[in-house]
């Protein structure tokens, strides 16, 4: 009986000691695991403070350049000046723009920094007997303060 009783307990203490073996191996494992998974996202935050970077360079490029800048911004600015040229309809109004020419084809800078002039010719309205005019316009937009601070619209073509 001595004997079962022996080999039992170094049966178990081998199974104790396989079990702390493996525990072991996955504590290190799961360390190993954790260290990748810091060092991908490491990796991952060096990459986006560098695309940061590289997007910080070339807003400040193209802030030098008027045309850039104006370009930029021209979302913003037809985004603004359209309800403002469509409210001067006493009628009614069309746009005549298409994909390949814009509702602004023109943009201008002014003496004044950050302020642009964007322009075009593709409205029409409609006079008190129902026929179309054709109209040209001009939004003066200030990137800085982001809104319209002139605006235009008159008879004719540019």
């Amino acid at each position: 009986m001595f004997v079962a009783i022996t080999t039992e307990n170094k049966r178990s203490q081998a199974q104790s000691a396989e079990y702390e073996a493996k525990k072991a191996e996955r504590i290190a494992g799961g360390k190993a695991e954790k260290a990748e998974r810091l060092a991908r996202e490491e990796a991952t935050r060096a990459e986006i403070e560098g695309r940061r970077l590289a997007s910080a360079k070339e807003e400040a490029k193209c802030k030098t350049d008027w045309q850039c800048w104006a370009e930029r911004h021209s979302l913003r600015a037809i985004l603004s000046c359209q309800p403002q040229i469509e409210n001067q309809a006493k009628y009614d109004f069309r746009w005549t723009d298409s994909w390949l020419q814009p509702k602004f084809s023109r943009v201008s800078a002014t003496e004044k920094k950050n302020t642009f002039v964007y322009s075009g010719d593709s409205l029409q309205l409609q006079n008190g007997f129902g026929a179309w005019e054709n109209y040209i316009y001009r939004c003066r937009y200030n990137v800085e303060a982001e809104n319209v601070d002139f605006f235009e619209v008159k008879p004719g073509r540019l």
